[in-house]
């Protein structure tokens, strides 16, 4: 029976093997080196398969690291999140993180007024996609920034953005105006008509260094003046609001070569900072950021002090009836990083606060505000003074000159461009009480009243003062109010603005009592309210022939 059984195996296995032989020497003829004339008939034949070979593709993706940027120790750049800007921090990690390696402090402001006060520190400011509008303050500020030569840079996105107003809040008053469109390309694009090469760029400048092509995703087409292009769109580059193709601008230079404006944030980003030329432009944004030349006024106290600076009492008599406004006075510059010291004498070579009365003020000193246009005299203000009426005067030339008396002088000695040297601060006054005035003037930031110049204020007793033109009495100015007209009665349409809120802003500045009367809700204001004010501004804008109206004039 178990040999019955074992037969019975032996021939499964065996018809196994036959089957499977046989199909393969079906299939597969060769193996079994089938002659050549053999009948093939039925016999079954692989089909010919050919080969594809993909096009080569060359990625736009490189290297994203951006080279150090030389000089940057202890710069700082400003980031505004202070008007809901359209991005996260975690965004700008790699670029912050540059320009943090290269040695520079990027801080992050978030609220207008911290913004404002920054700027009197800052070297450069970044904004980013802000969604909301920068009012008239915030513009005079950077203005100002700008102007004393602090670097700016715009960066919008129309992915981030539902308009353009809160970028041309700020970008208007520096001849930029972001157009709402977008820039797009169908034959020089990357994987999309509105992710834009550009390869076209405008001269030489520190933006366009070492750049062949640049890689914008869906960016915003500039308004400006064609010579402050850097970055233009080709024959076949269309903006979206004219359809027409050339002459589109995707970035520019303006404020004398201080502000760029940027069509988008996402080359800030990770992986589109790695496209193509984006990470030399974007060691070349840095590099801008990080070269500002900044210029300081007095009302920057005590920025413009960034390293080791001497606090020099001329008197040893002034210093102990102002020893507690010295200690003041150092502790304030130890919180900016200018380490602090008192000293007998200036030094030719380092910063310094040099502290003195008129009587004591040494010939150094005196030399130094005459080379900044500044004398002072022991003449009466005028001839109709005797000398001994008089304390004398100080003169600021081609601006003013004052009676000293009473007075305290506070002047930044600002260094030559082409030089090293640091600032100088000095501050005379009649005697302990006008000095301590002044120094508490300087914590205080409180020099506003007293300007006038950028670099020098003439403070009387520690109170504003107005100053006199040459051949004036030298008395004190009585208070003057203004009243700002807002004639709005003429405009039409959505946007109903004059200048009334900007010239209120002006006169803020300058510590002058004004008032706004708004005519489309407080209606014409009679004769007897304008006499109530020694000077009346009507504000009509741009509407020459509509306003004001009959019963306004």
């Amino acid at each position: 029976m178990q040999t019955s059984r074992r037969t019975y195996l032996i021939v499964f296995v065996a018809a196994l093997v036959v089957a499977f032989l046989g199909r393969l020497l079906f299939y597969y003829p060769g193996i079994a080196r089938i002659p050549s004339n053999a009948v093939r008939l039925g016999w079954y034949q692989a089909p010919h398969v050919p080969e594809s070979t993909p096009v080569s593709v060359e990625s736009l993706s490189g290297e994203g690291a951006v080279a150090l940027i030389p000089g940057s120790a202890g710069r700082i750049v400003l980031v505004d999140q202070a008007h809901n800007n359209g991005f996260d921090i975690g965004e700008l990690a790699d670029f912050a993180g540059n320009l943090a390696s290269s040695g520079a402090n990027v801080v992050y402001v978030e609220s207008e007024s911290d913004l404002i006060a920054g700027l009197s520190q800052a070297d450069a400011l970044l904004i980013i996609s802000p969604t909301k509008s920068y009012d008239s303050e915030a513009q005079r500020a950077l203005e100002a920034f700008v102007a004393k030569g602090g670097r700016l840079v715009i960066a919008g996105d129309p992915t981030r953005e539902s308009d353009v107003q809160s970028l041309n809040s700020l970008a208007g008053s520096f001849g930029v105006i972001y157009q709402d469109a977008y820039i797009y390309n169908l034959q020089q694009n990357d994987g999309g008509f509105r992710n834009v090469l550009f390869t076209e760029f405008g001269g030489e400048s520190q933006i366009t260094k070492g750049l062949g092509e640049v890689v914008f995703q869906t960016a915003y087409a500039l308004s400006v003046d064609g010579e402050n292009a850097v970055i233009l769109g080709d024959d076949n580059t269309y903006s979206s609001r004219d359809e027409t193709p050339g002459g589109v601008v995707a970035a520019a230079l303006t404020g004398d070569g201080k502000v760029l404006t940027l069509p988008d944030f996402t080359f800030f980003t990770s992986p589109y900072n790695t496209f193509a030329d984006n990470p030399t432009l974007l060691s070349n944004i840095g590099s801008f950021l990080l070269s500002s030349e900044r210029t300081f006024t007095l009302t920057d106290f005590p920025y413009f002090f960034n390293g080791p600076t001497a606090v020099v009492y001329q008197n040893p008599v002034t210093l102990n009836e102002n020893f507690a406004d010295s200690v003041d006075l150092r502790a304030r510059l130890e919180e900016v990083g200018a380490p602090s010291s008192l000293a007998e004498e200036p030094s030719t070579d380092g910063a310094y606060i040099y502290i003195a009365s008129y009587a004591d003020v040494s010939n150094s000193i005196t030399r130094v505000l005459k080379a900044n246009g500044i004398t002072l005299s022991d003449d009466p203000l005028s001839e109709d003074q005797s000398v001994s009426d008089s304390e004398g005067t100080i003169e600021v030339a081609d601006v003013a000159r004052l009676e000293r008396g009473g007075t305290v002088l506070i002047h930044l000695a600002q260094p030559d461009p082409e030089s090293t040297d640091p600032y100088r601060l000095i501050v005379l006054g009649e005697d302990a009480e006008t000095l301590a005035a002044g120094v508490e003037r300087l914590l205080q930031d409180d020099l506003g009243g007293c300007l006038i110049t950028a670099t020098t204020a003439v403070c009387h007793d520690g109170t504003t003062t107005t100053p006199k033109p040459s051949g004036g009495s030298g008395e004190a100015s009585p208070t003057v109010t203004f009243l700002i007209v807002n004639d709005d009665s003429a405009l039409e349409g959505p946007v109903v603005q004059t200048s009334a809120e900007a010239i209120s802003g002006i006169l803020d500045d300058l510590k002058v009592e004004n008032q706004i009367v708004t005519i489309s809700d407080d209606g014409v204001p009679d004769l007897e309210t304008l006499q109530e004010y020694d000077a009346v501004f009507w504000s009509i804008g741009d509407y020459c022939c509509e306003a004001p109206s009959e019963e306004a004039t």
